[in-house]
Formats: structure tokens, C-alpha cells, sequence
């Protein structure tokens, strides 16, 4: 509670002066659209902030029920990397999608995509005029993805807790994106439930590399 008590307060402070001024008429007319417009960014940024952490209390709590079936991994990370490349294009950033075009994973198409979504997004937050790779194959009886980057990489401690819920690799940066810090701990939820397995590389000032192992045979859920 303390940790999203912290969270809130940045919007809530923003919402409650834009409003303050707006009740007294002390913007001038042609600053009243920008207080507004910022107003519904910070309510959306709220709302993201509730539905992320019931999202993540229902993956945590094991409430919600996993539709698995054989999905085309290729396909999912090449939609994903087109989905995102303007935005990767903003940062100056190339994505290149490599791998097994014939892969197949087993899993929930929706929460799947829910982690590759955050890994690559993330990877393009922290990756100026660099390269991101994602790439995709199999082994064994698993499938891997690995999304890489060329970008401003973690330490060691910072590895160790970037899956704790709120924590932020960069707290100075994340907060200018209007990030909440949970996606690395609901990415690795999800992860969980599918059996799987995920794991960090990363050196500062050069990159990190992320692998997310999802088995064939998992428990049903």
C-alpha cells in the first residue's frame, strides 16, 4: 500500500493544482487546454496504475485461467516488433525479428504477447540510436525468446530486483515515460504459470539480453 500510495501521489499532486487554478481562473485562456489535456494523461495514468496491480494480484493470487494452445511464435514477435518499430524509430532504434519462422509455443496467445509486448517496449525505452533483436526458436521440448538490446543496460543489484513489483531501474528516466514499475513483475507471473523460466544478462552502458524458456508440458491451468 505504502508503494502505491507513492505512485499515486505524482498524478494526484499534478490533477489537484491544474485544478486548483482552473477553479480560480488563473490560467490564461490559451493554457487551459494544455491543463486539461495534461489532466486526462494523468487519469489515465491512474487508471493504468489500478489495473496493473489488479492484473497483477489476480496472476499472483493464481485467479485467472490460462486459454494455452499452439500459437505461431514467429508471427507473434513479428506483429509486435511492426507494432512498435515507430516508436523504436522515434528513439532512433532498429528491431530486427530473427529465429525459427516455423516455431510454435504453447501457451495464452493473449498473456504471451502481454510479455513480449512489455520486454521489447522496455527494451526500446532504454535503447537510443542503438538495435534491438528478438528473436525466437527451440529447444528441446521448449520454446525461447530472446529479446536483446544495445541500450543503457543494469547493474547486477538492479538485476536482482528488477522483478519486484514498483521497483525502477531508473527511476529518473521511467518517470518521464509514465511508467508504473509493475510490468517486470506481472511479465514474470506470467511466465511462472506457463512453467517457464526467464532470465537477465546485462551490462551497463552496453546491453542487456533477456530469455523467456516456455516448456511444452506444463501444469494445467
Amino acid at each position: 500500500m505504502a508503494n502505491a500510495s507513492h505512485e499515486m501521489r505524482t498524478p494526484l499532486t499534478t490533477m489537484s493544482g491544474l485544478l486548483e487554478g482552473l477553479s480560480y481562473d488563473v490560467f490564461p485562456e490559451e493554457e487551459k487546454s494544455r491543463a486539461y489535456a495534461l489532466m486526462q494523461k494523468e487519469t489515465q495514468r491512474l487508471i493504468r496504475l489500478v489495473e496493473e496491480n489488479l492484473d497483477y494480484e489476480k496472476l499472483r493470487a493464481n485467479k485467472i485461467v490460462l486459454r494455452k494452445q499452439k500459437i505461431d511464435a514467429y508471427k507473434m514477435i513479428s506483429d509486435l516488433s511492426n507494432q512498435l518499430s515507430n516508436k523504436a524509430a522515434q528513439e532512433e532504434t532498429t528491431i530486427d525479428v530473427l529465429g525459427d519462422q516455423q516455431a510454435m509455443v504453447f501457451g495464452d496467445q493473449d498473456r504471451l504477447t502481454q510479455v513480449l509486448f512489455n520486454l521489447i517496449n522496455n527494451a526500446i525505452q532504454f535503447t537510443q540510436k542503438g538495435q534491438i533483436k528478438v528473436s525466437v526458436g527451440r529447444q528441446g521440448n521448449a520454446t525461447i525468446f530472446t529479446v536483446s538490446d544495445t541500450g543503457i543496460g543494469m547493474t547486477a543489484e538492479q538485476v536482482d530486483n528488477v522483478f519486484e513489483r514498483y521497483y525502477k531501474a531508473d527511476p529518473s528516466r521511467m518517470s518521464t515515460k509514465g511508467e508504473s514499475g509493475i510490468g517486470m513483475a506481472i511479465v514474470k507471473q506470467i511466465v511462472t504459470l506457463h512453467d517457464g523460466d526467464i532470465t537477465i544478462d546485462s551490462t551497463p552502458n552496453v546491453g542487456t539480453t533477456i530469455i523467456v524458456t516456455i516448456p511444452d508440458q506444463q501444469t494445467v491451468n
